[in-house]
């Protein structure tokens, strides 16, 4: 039941709060001031996190929080707060960390009981009727009756939390290529060899995993490695998880053949995958690749456009069904009929191409599109060319894509996430240096523009959300990514606004967000007030650890400017994480390819003069992973072209540790210095 009256949540502007402004629930948004509603009523804090796109956000909201014999449970007993984990990453952190400690387990919906000063002594995820009603009598009668006991394992809890923060005392790493290559090793004990990915199911795509593997690979030449990582692609990109129709992909896999995907499609992991395949396209020089990464741009492009400057962060994985009923993946999924009336003399050839069969079948006499087989296979069984089961393929789709216009389509959380576009930036410089489409380029300095103009306050900081009723100051994430971004841009265009921006905003977070005693970085400003604790991000989720991130975005300055306080800093980093990293590769992959620059052969190549450009992306043809790269059409005042340039010439300086050699005229020439 919803009511005619909201609740407070109505004066938001997230999509995931408004998606619940009219339940019966007394939801209040996330505000420390709540803190003290809960301690003038003697209430607990009942906090419930999730998204837009979460589709058991959306089961556990129907069947609890718009019910109103629930309703009247949490409403007597706690004080409730919903928030929206995107634009709260920091609260959500805190208490995944708790659940993780308490149930050893993780996901959304999270569902928190707290004390009223924040701190968690209670946590799940969904919870169905019946057991949340019982649950939530159970925990209110224990807090009344038995508050020590409560207030006891809170603290033990808290103490818990803070062991997150913990990192190595060394301030130099000693770690060594066998140290990786042993962590590696360990790691490919879990991978799923047929299908690509880590074993059992479901399966997450995880692309900060590959973006380490295919670095890893390259400097040491494992073909194991090369192998799977080829072979994991192939498959995500041929599976149900991608949209072989529109583009882009899912957020994961139900099973380990990425056949049945959870349908929705989050902006963090599309951008990802663009830069990733774009990479991988340059290492394997497969088409199928590349293919892949222009329609998950396409995609973005076209299904999370904001007004041609941003991006929006996710679409639902639900949608209305022919009966007008929300359903999974409703927008994604055909019966036979449909698709027989739809394609008419061209179906036999889709059915096996796409596998209309007891392989492709879902469930309710649906299937989810998904390629097993070959072009050469699907020609060769109907006696036609290659060319022709393309086209043929190609026309199928076309008329699929257009009919699927036709249906209500997902809704988009249009949020404009701060970190998650900064990651287009990366990604849309990636695919340029791919396909060589300027356009691509010139997007990814559009958004960099909209993030400084419009995601930047007063003070110069970043905000985390463009559509947010109180402007939330922007965390680790958004710096690192936007930073990130930013150099990416330099690099790729040698423009020196690039490199004072991301300087600016790289001091704004040693100011209010370094850590002396850790030597990393916290994930929010000390401006924002702390319930329990700051965390500091340094594993993996699927976006790479924010102070991984950061920890490169300093080794790139360092080597653009000279200024020993970033490599310092830096290394004190890296000497922090190497021990976990090495220990659980699966989580802090990103950390391992930070240490992986440290152990293998790093260069910075230098190009200067007329040819600059021209130059820069013949070498970006190769897959080069660990170099930084630097141009300038003129003589400059950075340090990194000091004394280099020469009238009339286009050079090539090779450098190390910012040592370089005598500079060369042609690719071939640096090539061979690279190699060496």
């Amino acid at each position: 039941m919803k009511l005619k009256n909201p609740n407070k949540l109505i004066h938001e502007n997230s999509p995931y709060l408004l998606q619940h402004a009219y339940n019966p629930v007394k939801w209040h948004a996330w505000d420390p001031s709540i803190l003290k509603l809960a301690k003038k009523e003697h209430k607990p804090l009942l906090i419930s996190i999730g998204y837009a796109a979460c589709h058991w956000c959306h089961v556990m909201e129907e069947e609890c929080f718009e019910d109103s014999e629930v309703a009247k449970v949490m409403n007597s007993k706690f004080i409730n707060i919903k928030i929206d984990r995107e634009e709260h990453p920091d609260i959500d952190h805190l208490y995944m960390n708790a659940l993780q400690l308490m149930q050893n387990t993780g996901g959304w919906p999270l569902n928190i009981i707290a004390l009223p000063d924040g701190r968690p002594f209670w946590g799940a995820t969904y919870v169905r009727k019946n057991e949340w009603i019982q649950t939530l009598h159970q925990l209110s009668e224990i807090y009344v009756t038995q508050p020590q006991k409560v207030i006891e394992y809170a603290d033990k809890l808290e103490k818990g939390l803070a062991l997150f923060n913990l990192t190595e005392t060394s301030t130099k790493s000693h770690l060594s290529i066998d140290a990786i290559k042993n962590a590696v090793y360990k790691w490919k004990q879990s991978w799923d060899t047929t299908y690509g990915g880590n074993n059992g199911a479901p399966k997450f795509i995880m692309p900060v995993h590959y973006t380490f593997l295919l670095s890893y690979a390259y400097h040491t030449n494992d073909t194991f490695v090369k192998t799977f990582i080829e072979n994991t692609l192939t498959h995500i990109s041929n599976g149900g998880i991608y949209d072989c129709l529109g583009g882009g992909f899912s957020r994961y896999s139900v099973d380990e053949q990425w056949h049945v995907p959870h349908f929705e499609k989050m902006l963090y992991d599309n951008a990802q995958l663009i830069s990733l395949y774009a990479q991988a396209y340059n290492y394997f020089k497969n088409p199928d690749f590349i293919a892949t990464c222009i329609e998950t741009i396409e995609f973005t492009f076209t299904e999370l456009n904001y007004n041609n400057t941003a991006f929006y962060a996710s679409l639902d994985a639900d949608s209305l069904n022919t009966e007008n009923i929300k359903e999974e993946g409703a927008y994604y999924v055909w019966t036979k009929p449909e698709l027989k009336q739809l394609l008419k003399e061209h179906y036999a050839v889709f059915k096996k191409a796409y596998n209309i069969n007891k392989t492709g079948y879902w469930e309710n006499n649906n299937y989810v599109l998904y390629k097993t087989e070959s072009i050469k296979s699907v020609a060769q069984a109907f006696k036609l060319s290659a060319a022709e089961t393309t086209t043929i393929l190609k026309k199928c789709r076309t008329i699929l894509y257009k009919e699927r216009l036709k249906r209500n389509a997902p809704a988009i959380d249009t949020k404009i996430l701060t970190g998650w576009n900064a990651l287009m930036i990366t990604a849309l410089v990636e695919a340029y240096y791919g396909t060589e489409n300027l356009q691509y380029l010139e997007k990814a300095k559009t958004v960099a523009t909209f993030i400084i103009t419009n995601l930047t306050n007063e003070k110069e900081q970043l905000i985390r959300s463009l559509k947010e009723t109180k402007p939330i100051l922007g965390y680790l994430e958004d710096y690192s990514l936007t930073i990130q971004g930013l150099l990416q841009l330099f690099e790729a265009t040698g423009e020196l606004s690039c490199l004072e921006q991301s300087e600016k905003y790289t001091n704004i977070c040693m100011d209010e967000y370094y850590d002396t005693a850790s030597g990393l970085f916290f994930f929010s400003s000390n401006e924002i007030p702390v319930v329990v604790q700051r965390t500091i991000e340094k594993s993996d989720n699927v976006i790479p650890a924010s102070t991984s991130v950061m920890a490169d975005n300093l080794e790139k300055l360092y080597v653009y400017t000279s200024k020993e306080h970033y490599r310092t800093i830096a290394i004190k980093m890296r000497a922090a994480m190497s021990s976990d990293a090495v220990s659980y590769p699966r989580s802090y992959a990103n950390w391992m390819k930070v240490l992986l620059k440290q152990c293998c052969p790093a260069h910075e190549i230098v190009i200067i003069g007329k040819e600059a450009q021209e130059t820069l992306m013949e070498l970006k043809k190769i897959y080069l992973p660990n170099v930084i790269f630097a141009i300038s059409k003129t003589n400059s005042t950075l340090p990194i072209f000091k004394n280099r340039y020469k009238e009339g010439k286009t050079l090539i300086y090779v450098c190390t540790n910012n040592s370089c050699n005598l500079p060369v005229e042609s690719i071939e020439e640096a090539l061979e210095k690279i190699s060496k």
